[in-house]
């Protein structure tokens, strides 16, 4: 919905995929810790696979984190200061912004959140089901505390057509007050 209104948009998750590819150092380094077990019959990462067991043991996700994480983050400052450049506002989609610890890297922090029932149901979506789901969910910081810490918050319960009302009146505000 950003890209569509003309703002830049960059999301972490999918630089983290970009940064396990088969090759990557940080693929290589995420196999030397977890093992092959991890790897399917062509060498990728079976992203299912390393989800359970990261998701299932607190040390294992901070171990992933930390070498996942760093090299994420040098990714969305490089690309922050090259959008910058010729753009108003610009996103990056930092899921675990807050339990990196990054917050302070941003001007502004824009949370999108939702009920839990409908974080199930997204998952659910994407193959994620019961317990698995659970774990997940729990692995993040609380959606209460996320919210506090934010500068502005979007709830996502609604329809589209809601979220993308939030979504004009917040760009409206943020190149208001940059221009």
């Amino acid at each position: 919905m950003l890209q569509r209104r003309g703002v830049p948009v960059c999301d972490a998750d999918d630089v983290a995929h970009r940064c396990l590819e088969p090759g990557t150092v940080v693929c290589d380094a995420v196999v030397a810790e977890f093992g092959g077990g991890i790897l399917d019959a062509e060498g990728r990462i079976q992203r299912a696979r390393l989800g359970e067991i990261v998701f299932a043991d607190r040390t294992a996700r901070e171990r992933l984190n930390a070498i996942v994480h760093p090299a994420v983050m040098a990714f969305l400052r490089q690309w922050t200061e090259e959008q910058v450049r010729g753009n108003a506002c610009v996103a990056a989609i930092v899921p675990l912004l807050y339990e990196i610890g990054a917050e302070a890297e941003w001007d502004i922090v824009l949370c999108v959140t939702t009920t839990a029932n409908i974080q199930r149901r997204r998952l659910a979506g994407r193959g994620v089901l019961g317990a698995a789901a659970d774990l997940r969910i729990a692995a993040q910081m609380c959606v209460e505390e996320k919210v506090r810490r934010a500068d502005i918050v979007i709830m996502n319960r609604g329809t589209t057509a809601l979220l993308e009302a939030q979504i004009d009146r917040t760009l409206l505000h943020l190149r208001s007050t940059r221009t």
